[in-house]
């Protein structure tokens, strides 16, 4: 699987730079070819308007001295060596026999008809097809005697030599093109080698994963993109192993938890049963509390299971912060009585509205307050304090704080995990099933709050919860 994978991307890799630098090599060829052409056409021009000023100078001269055309062919042969330029052993020699007449301009000189006079190609048309316009006039004695054309003014074009210097730079092109494809074919086998390898690591590892090896990782090669991938996959790993462990942990928790009334609802019946217990009002009304409890304990995991698979919904409705605290302190009351606990309420704004589900905020209210007046001493306080939240704009706090053997500090972030208890030596019984303050931490996070738990001023425990408040 992998082959053909590194293959494809061999593939992909390799042909899009090749198609890359084929494409940019024509591009830029194009580009020379047109920029080069016209920028020869131009010099070219130039130069030839150039020559034709010097050169119809001396026809001029030629023809005042002369008095006539005759042997003013020889004249245009010896330009642009006139006689002045001429090194002295080439007097008797024809410029234009000593050297390659493709490097040489063509000269044509014409009369005011444009009859050929003079051609140095000897064409053996007699008249010039160019209009007047195209020449440059030659005077002799204040008068116009004809007209002189060079090269570009004659044909518009590149001389055989210019047409090989650019077919020299269009091959020299094709050449780097060539070599830069295969530079890029070889660097891209590289490439595809560093990419895969680690690649290769990820697919075995995940294969791994996908056999039950949760503790597999791959190595973080580099801080690019591929070691960005193998920290996210190393990542998955941990939280895939996190949940598996949380898993066998909530299924041997929960096994234990469940063991223990349905053992003792059992071993009750038995005994009435056998003979040993009376059926009596106290015996059957032992097993009842012993199946509100194991009733309590699969309603709370019922939660926590809708809670973690997103299925636990909320009924929204905009209310006052205080009537839902009070309500539950209501509720309470009777019980905080029992033990002679005052619960006090201190709110900041009496005015603090929030978009809440009633029922699942004043289930979190009780959930707090069972623990609170559970481990407070008799004849203690109880504080319900709520005000606005200056650490996070838009938000309340409310902190219910008691004064009883409080939490240590190790154990502030482990209270909320489930079927934790402070004291692992405390039964159902007296600490509850361990899964209260998980079910709250799951209501408060679906309202977008968050909860903590703190150390009292003095003694006692602190468990804060935050809401978003509604703007007035």
């Amino acid at each position: 699987m992998i082959k053909k994978v590194k293959r494809r991307l061999w593939l992909k890799l390799t042909g899009s730079f090749a198609v890359l630098i084929l494409s940019g090599s024509i591009i830029m060829a194009v580009i020379i070819n047109i920029s080069t052409r016209n920028y020869y056409n131009s010099f070219i021009n130039k130069n030839d308007m150039n020559l034709a000023r010097e050169l119809s100078l001396q026809i001029g001269s030629y023809y005042e001295a002369a008095g006539s055309w005759e042997g003013i062919k020889d004249e245009l042969e010896k330009f642009p060596f006139g006689p002045g330029f001429m090194p002295m052993h080439m007097h008797n020699m024809q410029p234009r026999q000593m050297m390659r007449n493709d490097m040489f301009p063509r000269i044509v000189l014409t009369d005011m008809e444009d009859i050929i006079i003079a051609d140095t190609e000897a064409n053996s048309s007699l008249k010039l097809s160019n209009t007047h316009k195209d020449g440059l006039s030659v005077y002799a004695d204040n008068k116009q005697i004809g007209f002189l054309y060079i090269g570009s003014m004659i044909k518009p074009g590149l001389k055989p030599l210019e047409e090989t210097f650019l077919r020299s730079v269009n091959f020299a092109i094709i050449i780097t093109t060539i070599i830069i494809i295969m530079i890029a074919l070889i660097l891209g086998t590289i490439l595809i080698s560093q990419i895969t390898k680690p690649l290769k690591e990820l697919t075995d590892a995940a294969e791994s994963i996908a056999r039950g090896n949760l503790l597999v990782r791959v190595e973080i090669p580099n801080e690019d993109e591929l070691g960005e991938m193998a920290g996210s996959f190393n990542f998955m790993a941990e939280s895939l192993l996190k949940a598996e462990q949380w898993k066998q942990q909530l299924i041997s928790d929960s096994a234990h938890e469940l063991r223990t009334p349905v053992s003792l609802i059992q071993g009750q019946l038995e005994m009435m049963l056998e003979g040993v217990y009376k059926i009596s009002k106290k015996n059957i009304n032992s097993i009842y509390q012993e199946s509100k409890r194991l009733t309590l304990l699969i309603s709370e995991l019922d939660n926590l299971s809708n809670a973690d698979s997103g299925k636990l919904f909320l009924k929204i409705e905009n209310k006052y912060i205080k009537e839902i605290a009070e309500h539950s302190i209501e509720m309470f009351q009777p019980l905080a009585d029992e033990k002679g606990i005052k619960l006090v309420l201190n709110i900041q704004d009496y005015e603090l509205r929030v978009n809440v589900d009633v029922q699942k905020i004043q289930q979190v209210f009780s959930n707090l307050l069972s623990n609170a007046v559970r481990y407070s001493p008799d004849n203690s306080t109880i504080e319900i304090s709520i005000k606005s939240f200056r650490e996070e704009k838009g938000y309340i706090k409310v902190c219910i704080k008691d004064n009883g053997h409080g939490i240590r500090p190790e154990n502030l972030e482990k209270v909320f995990e489930r079927f934790y208890r402070i004291d692992s030596s405390r039964n159902r019984e007296s600490g509850g099933s361990g899964l209260g303050l998980s079910i709250c931490s799951s209501i408060i996070k679906l309202h977008n709050g968050r909860i903590w738990a703190e150390p009292g001023m003095k003694k006692g425990a602190c468990l804060c919860f935050t809401l978003p408040v509604v703007k007035k």
